[in-house]
């Protein structure tokens, strides 16, 4: 009881001074994390993801937090969109509709799929 006392009274001062911009919280476990913000809600310590979204957890498992020197932008540039080339091989048809509903199960874009048979045995069932 007395070390919640000991670590939660620093890292409520520490929090309450909190500016806005980044900060590095690091865990009893030995990792760190940088995040937008952090505040207490209740008995935990609620800390603001920089890609949205947040995470509860109790206070105990924070040892300290700093602030975070990397500046990061607001927000995340998007990425460009690949596009498939022309001259992409195109899917054999024997393979069509086990690649397009292998991809629809993982939600991934059957051309994804499709590169990496290519890749890995051409569409080869056997491989020599």
């Amino acid at each position: 009881m007395t070390r919640h006392l000991i670590l939660s009274a620093p890292l409520l001062l520490i929090t309450a001074a909190a500016p806005a911009y980044a900060e590095l919280v690091f865990f009893q476990s030995g990792r760190a994390m940088s995040v937008r913000a952090i505040r207490s809600e209740n008995d935990e310590i609620v800390l603001q993801l920089r890609g949205g979204g947040d995470v509860h957890c109790d206070q105990s498992l924070i040892v300290r937090v700093e602030p975070d020197e990397v500046e990061y932008p607001d927000e995340v540039p998007e990425l460009p969109r690949v596009v498939a080339e022309p001259d992409a091989p195109a899917i054999p048809q024997a393979f069509r509709e086990l690649v397009t509903s292998t991809a629809a199960r993982h939600g991934v874009d059957a051309r994804v799929v499709n590169a990496v048979i290519q890749v890995e045995s051409a569409y080869r069932s056997r491989c020599s």
